[in-house]
């Protein structure tokens, strides 16, 4: 059946995936902005400063938990997952990388969940190498926590295996650094992932500064890792994408600043309602109705039309 005129539906000339491979290739460096929502993904696809933008988003589970009022234990399901997404490529034309925790616990699991978010068009699949319970990266844990390495490369097997097309990324996130492993058992998990198929290597760290990160890479390089590298710098926010780059990083993750740029604003507005009993003295820190009504013109610039 052919697609209705004006269809928005992805086809393979016009494919995120491909799109996100492309920008991996030509870009000094790839920015993924997080989305948790419609408006998170508009926001951050709009977004231009002196020709700097933002090439994809990352649609994260904790964002995302948290954007439902969840903690980041697992709670939210594939579906919801999948709805999120489905947001975000209402609102955005840019790929889209999904974190997708573990996957799962068989191979089942990795298999179902790859070809429910290939169909879903996500870009790049994320898959971590912890096991049991989940429980967020930064919230403690240990070297025990994390899958051994012939499950922790299944996952990636699988999954490589289990998509249909060619375009889609398959990446493996290691926890190792965040729970105690040592480094040179962490490079030997990247380059199991490596020949397992993955398409890039995302490391992670909770140290304050970068030079963890950085040892890692040029460890990884040194022992002959050739995958794109990615980060993540939450915590050791003091780096630049220069200094990534000058480490043969090809994407930076920008992963929750938007909702945390919003939580304490919204908590302060709430507390000053309820303080002057009247909205008056906070509305003048608010933006105005008339920005919040722009939201027509982002989608009519998407679909080339004016609004109206």
């Amino acid at each position: 059946m052919s697609e209705p005129a004006g269809s928005l539906r992805p086809t393979a000339a016009r494919s995120p995936a491909r799109a996100l491979r492309r920008a991996l290739r030509e870009e000094p460096i790839v920015r993924a902005i997080e989305a948790h929502n419609g408006l998170t993904a508009l926001i951050g696809s709009n977004a231009e400063v002196r020709g700097a933008r933002f090439h994809a988003h990352w649609s994260g589970s904790l964002t995302t938990a948290a954007s439902k009022g969840m903690p980041d234990t697992g709670v939210v399901t594939l579906a919801q997952r999948i709805q999120v997404l489905d947001e975000i490529r209402a609102s955005s034309t840019r790929p889209v990388l999904i974190d997708a925790e573990s996957g799962g616990d068989t191979p089942e699991e990795i298999v179902h969940l790859t070809r429910a978010l290939e169909d879903a068009q996500a870009s790049a699949i994320v898959f971590e190498d912890k096991v049991g319970p989940k429980f967020n990266s930064f919230a403690g844990g240990t070297a025990s926590d994390l899958a051994d390495l012939d499950m922790a490369v299944g996952r990636i097997r699988h999954a490589v295996q289990a998509r249909r097309g060619p375009d889609m990324l398959i990446v493996g996130r290691l926890e190792g650094l965040v729970l105690g492993l040592a480094e040179e058992e962490t490079v030997v998990r990247a380059l199991a992932m490596q020949a397992a198929g993955a398409d890039m290597i995302l490391p992670h760290s909770k140290r304050s500064q970068p030079e963890q990160i950085l040892s890692f890479a040029a460890a990884f390089r040194a022992a002959g890792g050739t995958l794109p590298l990615a980060a993540i710098p939450t915590t050791y926010a003091v780096v630049d994408e220069a200094m990534l780059l000058d480490h043969q990083f090809s994407l930076v993750v920008y992963a929750n600043q938007l909702l945390r740029a919003a939580w304490q604003p919204m908590i302060d507005c709430a507390h000053r309602i309820l303080a002057d009993r009247s909205v008056g003295p906070v509305t003048e820190s608010l933006a105005p109705i008339r920005d919040i009504l722009r939201i027509e013109e982002f989608h009519a610039a998407r679909l080339g039309h004016e609004p109206g």
